[in-house]
């Protein structure tokens, strides 16, 4: 079989490697594939260069680096995998060129939706990272966003036509890139599907602790695995969660309640966690309801290129008609107390450095709260899991909060099944106005439970196992930790004598052969969607619900003692941290 690697991106070495190694299984099973670059053809702006810090009005200077260091480590992974390959820039002409600018000059505000290319809506396909970029709440775009936007059409129309050509001279069976969202990347595969390819995408799973040694794979694009897996739940739901794999997904939150990885959002833990209620002067006898905000850009983004449906008839149109209906039901209820959490996508962040339009119209809303309603903006430093110590119901939007407090087997109560990623029913649900704020109430006087924490374990076990491809074998990099002095210095030293020695020590260590590299020739070659359907098929016997049950608990204690670690000495841990510390004793 022929597939066609389009890896563009080849800076981003964590995305480039892993996927040089998936086409490595390719070619030693003896199969045709063709490595497409590059070549500098998005030299004006760019995914890597992005990810540099830079923007669309950086120095050339600058933007030339990152292309300098892109094309060298795409000519490394060239020589040494062996590949055949091409590149964008060697797939088009001086007269492409001209032709694309001139579509550009004929495009404005009144038409670049409605802009189509080779029969590709490029028009909205360069929405994806300006949107992402500027944290958009809407299509309105100022001076400096649209010029980036424009640099995105070019680069989609140059690819388009790119693609074109090749496919025209040349078949494949399947297209690979790594995020299939990514607008060039998502142009490719769509010009493929136009010639009767299947489009797969790859990226790195979402366990922090081990992410960059597991790989998603899979039809179309991550919104679409993610459905996936929530409508394929149902065939898995009844298999117990593996001892070995209940460590990992605890492994992975205790990064995220460190709070010192670059993909976790929430403040690392303070020690306050046993003021919560003092601090936002919530009374001894009120049950305490935090509602999770979530951001609006990225399902904006993903809406506004067609790979997501945006929900219709929604209980609450938008997450602010949310938070006021629930103002609006606690100024009634002095029973409860409120506290609305913003997320904190919308400020700036370790990530981002702007702010959303989202929040800019939060800040405006807030007002005239009753007295047991606060906010918690991300200014205050406070940690989702200093909330989790007192919290008695979290509501939810989308947020992935929903299923980090169900598996702490804290309850969650959502007002839409299609707006979240996984299970629905694995929290309360309910979608009209009188049921929803029923639900809060029985969520209060459910409690705390071990078959929930349960079996969030469980759907955990499939997002960050049974639906991977193991690659740690192939890429051992860890992200995060805190390198000695001695450490950076002996960096500093290797790459002052090969900037690139990590890249090549990645190569050199690899295997010769993946461990599960059949996974990936069983979804690429084969037809298989993704490792779900491998997963459901295997009918090995699998660990007893009551060995699960002991794991789990064990794994619960180890998140209870990193939760109420944070605490002073003396002081007393907070309601979860001693309700997961002491649930083994408590079970016998």
């Amino acid at each position: 079989m022929k597939v066609l690697f389009f890896a563009p991106h080849s800076a981003l070495w964590i995305h480039a490697f892993p996927e040089a190694l998936v086409a490595e299984t390719l070619v030693a099973a003896g199969h045709d594939v063709l490595y497409v670059g590059c070549g500098g053809e998005y030299q004006r702006y760019c995914i890597p260069m992005n990810a540099q810090g830079l923007t669309a009005d950086s120095e050339a200077s600058e933007r030339e680096s990152v292309c300098r260091r892109c094309k060298d480590l795409r000519n490394i992974i060239v020589k040494d995998f062996g590949f055949r390959a091409k590149n964008v820039r060697d797939l088009i002409d001086h007269d492409d060129r001209e032709s694309v600018d001139t579509v550009i000059a004929q495009v404005d505000r009144t038409n670049y939706l409605d802009l189509e290319h080779h029969g590709i809506a490029a028009g909205k396909v360069a929405l994806y990272e300006c949107l992402l970029h500027h944290k958009k709440l809407s299509l309105e775009f100022s001076p400096e966003e649209w010029r980036e936007y424009l640099i995105s059409l070019s680069n989609v129309l140059l690819t388009i036509t790119a693609m074109n050509r090749l496919f025209e001279t040349e078949r494949f069976d399947s297209i690979v890139v790594y995020n299939a969202l990514y607008s060039v990347n998502r142009a490719a595969c769509l010009v493929a599907e136009r010639f009767g390819a299947r489009s797969i995408f790859l990226h790195a799973g979402g366990n922090l602790s081990n992410r960059l040694q597991t790989l998603m794979i899979s039809e179309g694009n991550t919104f679409r695995f993610l459905r996936e897996m929530r409508d394929r739940w149902p065939e898995l739901a009844d298999r117990p969660c593996p001892p070995e794999v209940a460590q990992l997904i605890t492994n992975h939150f205790i990064q995220l309640i460190s709070g010192q990885h670059f993909l976790a959002y929430s403040a690392a833990q303070d020690g306050s966690a046993s003021s919560i209620r003092q601090r936002y002067a919530v009374p001894a006898d009120a049950k305490l309801l935090v509602a999770t905000m979530s951001s609006y850009d990225e399902r904006l983004a993903a809406e506004a290129i067609g790979v997501v449906i945006h929900p219709t008839d929604l209980l609450f149109p938008r997450q602010v008609d949310w938070i006021r209906a629930l103002i609006d039901h606690v100024r009634e209820r002095p029973d409860l107390f409120l506290l609305v959490r913003v997320h904190p996508r919308e400020f700036p962040n370790k990530r981002e450095s702007r702010k959303s339009e989202h929040a800019a119209l939060l800040e405006g809303v807030f007002e005239n709260l009753p007295v047991n309603a606060r906010i918690n903006w991300p200014a205050d430093n406070l940690s989702l899991y200093d909330l989790a110590e007192e919290t008695d119901v979290f509501l939810n939007a989308w947020s992935s909060v929903g299923k980090e407090m169900t598996l702490l087997g804290l309850p969650v109560v959502i007002y839409s099944r299609e707006l979240v990623l996984y299970p629905p029913e694995l929290n309360f649900i309910s979608e009209d106005w009188k049921g929803y704020f029923a639900k809060i109430d029985e969520a209060i006087a459910s409690g705390w439970s071990l078959d929930r924490a349960k079996m969030m374990y469980r759907w955990y076990a499939l997002e960050f196992h049974h639906a991977l491809v193991n690659i740690s074998d192939g890429f051992s990099r860890q992200e995060g930790g805190r390198p000695t002095f001695l450490a950076k210095a002996m960096n500093r030293l290797r790459r002052m004598r090969d900037p690139y020695y990590k890249e090549r020590l990645d190569l050199r260590l690899r295997a010769s052969v993946l461990g599960e590299a059949e996974k990936f020739r069983r979804v690429i070659l084969e037809g298989y969607v993704s490792p779900i359907e491998l997963a459901i098929a295997d009918k090995k016997d699998h660990p007893l619900s009551e060995a699960e049950d002991v794991e789990i608990v064990r794994q619960l204690g180890r998140l209870g003692a990193v939760i109420g670690a944070s605490h002073s000495a003396g002081e007393r841990k907070g309601r979860l941290s001693m309700r997961l510390s002491s649930i083994g004793t408590e079970m016998g």
